[in-house]
């Protein structure tokens, strides 16, 4: 990212009409960037009414049908039977494209009851992607430890603590949990350890590289 960061500048510097582009798991941080995180796709909430007509409306929901239509005989549709079925596994997956994908991908082989009933264990039942997209694209598991092995060792180390908070945590959260950290725990953690001086460093790069597009 730092090289990147170096050639735009150069480049926007040097041509003055120049507009440049990029997507990123984060942000360079040059002068005139301007940032769109990329959200996932929308998904009904607990409090919308499943009317049927109005469910394409949603892009998790959309996505998740046009796919599941895909390699199956008779072909996928969305009923008011199964609508409640579609919406939870769109929750249950966050509304991630890739996930979605590899969801409805599924169904070639899984009842639609069978796949949401399977999702708790969804690192080893979304597999089986495109064959031509990239290695990291292929599986959900793979999309993550991509993510992951990009991180510095003392963002993984403060990553692997936060694992142990379920529905998120708070900056003083992490503070608590994250420091100090003894060699024995974090036996891979580089040189310098997790203390209080580091920690709103290490919080707010997690916040920039996990779960986020930069556009």
């Amino acid at each position: 990212v730092e090289e990147c960061a170096e050639i735009a500048e150069v480049f926007l510097r040097s041509c003055e009409m120049l507009w440049i582009l990029a997507t990123s798991r984060e942000a360079l941080n040059i002068a005139g960037e301007a940032n769109w995180i990329v959200p996932s796709l929308s998904v009904p909430n607990d409090m919308d009414e499943l009317v049927l007509s109005s469910l394409g409306d949603f892009d998790a929901v959309r996505l998740f049908a046009e796919r599941a239509v895909l390699g199956r005989d008779p072909p996928f549709e969305l009923t008011e039977e199964n609508k409640g079925t579609v919406v939870q596994v769109c929750r249950r997956l966050d509304g991630i494209p890739l996930a979605l994908e590899l969801a409805a991908a599924r169904l070639q082989a899984l009842t639609l009851h069978e796949l949401a009933a399977r999702l708790d264990d969804s690192f080893q039942l979304l597999t089986h992607g495109s064959r031509t997209a990239l290695p990291r694209q292929q599986t959900l598991r793979a999309t993550i430890d991509w993510s992951y092995d990009l991180l510095e060792p003392n963002e993984k180390a403060m990553f692997r603590q936060l694992s142990g908070f379920s529905g998120g945590w708070t900056l003083e959260n992490a503070e608590a949990i994250c420091q100090p950290a003894s060699d024995a725990f974090l036996p891979d953690s580089g040189k310098w350890p997790i203390d209080e001086s580091n920690i709103i460093d290490l919080h707010s790069n997690l916040i920039e590289k996990i779960g986020r597009a930069h556009v």
